[in-house]
């Protein structure tokens, strides 16, 4: 189960933050130099908005991926936006648009 978010949704408020700062302090005494942390509180501006998903992703080994770069060798899927680099001497894809091994025809991707 899902917990319900406490906080407004699409509207500016204002928190307060821990900022935590290292200040030099100066012995005269030893002739040292030591750093301390100082934390403050400041107020922030923030808003919260709902996440989202613009997108969903293929199901293992039902990728269809094409070369979207052929310098460096990068494949991105049809359907959604997974990419991988692959080895030219090492990798293939095939006409279903499975990445192969070229050693043994096994299917990567």
């Amino acid at each position: 189960m899902t917990k319900k978010f406490k906080k407004p949704l699409g509207k500016w408020i204002k928190e307060e933050e821990e900022v935590t700062n290292t200040i030099n302090v100066f012995n005269p005494k030893t002739g040292q130099l030591t750093q301390e942390e100082q934390t403050t509180k400041k107020k922030v501006d923030v808003v919260y908005e709902k996440r989202t998903t613009d997108y969903n992703f293929c199901k293992d080994f039902e990728h269809e991926f094409y070369i979207i770069d052929h310098h460096k060798y990068v494949v991105k899927c049809k359907n959604c936006p997974i990419h991988h680099h692959i080895q030219p001497g090492i990798h293939y894809i095939d006409k279903d648009g499975h990445v192969r091994l070229r050693s043994n025809d096994m299917v990567i991707y």
